[in-house]
């Protein structure tokens, strides 16, 4: 499983990095805008999973939610961290603005929309608008307008490149949770400690695979761009896509202690990111 995760996201990040080059289109933008909606498709698939099964009749709202904080607290400290270990990471002050901008308002939004302890089939829909209103905005505004090159055999393998490399990312990435959660019941340690670290782990694991590679690659636009566009993605299109089935319930300590701290890290590690 870690075999194929490390050569999906060489695969994934070789792909898009020469597809980006061809159209002109910022290391970021891709990360931001493509590469972070494939690495949030494990989240995505929980909560439409969540979704119905809520609906059949048995009670997944705290593993939905719940996963979508935790996934984003750990991309916002433990991955950026990793990162800034291994280079420093720039990127200009005006995007910092925007796209953390748009992040803290996601934060912002889960918050009021739970406000009330109850996420409805409506603020997922209030949700899946404001994120593809986010999704239009990036590419009216953030692609540059150069000329693209004609379509060759060599555009056409790096696509192919790419979709791959999201395939064993994906895939690979289940392969390593589930069969570290057997290994770690094999050893008797407890199935909260199993939950709370393997399953934690596992839902960073995608991303983390991109970042590493970024660095190998030298392009780690693509890496700030995947984590932050991750972030925004698992709060909006992935909560919002299981929500819309069946609704979830909100506890009170993800609205009063799990998103605040999420807000709150949020800031911090973006003031760094302006800096």
């Amino acid at each position: 499983g870690l075999a194929g995760l490390w050569i999906g996201a060489d695969f994934l990040i070789k792909g898009s990095k020469n597809i980006a080059e061809h159209f002109g289109i910022s290391h970021f933008l891709i990360g931001l805008a493509f590469i972070s909606i494939g690495t949030s498709i494990p989240e995505i698939a929980v909560s439409i999973a969540g979704g119905l099964e809520r609906l059949a009749g048995l009670e997944t709202s705290g593993i939905v939610v719940g996963n979508k904080i935790g996934s984003a607290l750990s991309q916002i400290t433990l991955l950026f961290g990793i990162l800034a270990f291994l280079v420093p990471l720039r990127i200009k002050k005006e995007v910092v603005f925007k796209q953390g901008g748009f992040l803290i308002a996601s934060v912002l939004l889960v918050f009021a929309l739970a406000s009330d302890g109850f996420l409805s089939p409506l603020d997922g829909f209030i949700a899946l608008g404001a994120y593809f209103c986010y999704y239009v905005y990036l590419w009216s505004n953030h692609i540059q307008h150069k000329k693209g090159r004609p379509i060759t055999l060599r555009l056409l393998e790096n696509i192919v490149y790419a979709i791959t490399g999201i395939g064993l990312v994906l895939l690979t990435s289940n392969i390593v949770v589930k069969n570290g959660i057997s290994f770690a019941e094999s050893l008797g340690v407890s199935q909260s400690l199993v939950g709370i670290l393997l399953i934690g782990l596992g839902t960073g694991l995608p991303e983390l695979s991109v970042a590493l590679a970024s660095f190998k690659h030298k392009a780690m636009g693509i890496s700030i761009g995947d984590l932050i566009g991750s972030n925004i993605c698992d709060l909006l299109l992935a909560l919002g896509a299981g929500t819309i089935i069946s609704g979830f319930l909100v506890e009170p300590s993800i609205l009063w202690f799990d998103l605040p701290v999420l807000l709150a890290f949020c800031v911090i590690t973006l003031s760094f990111l302006y800096r």
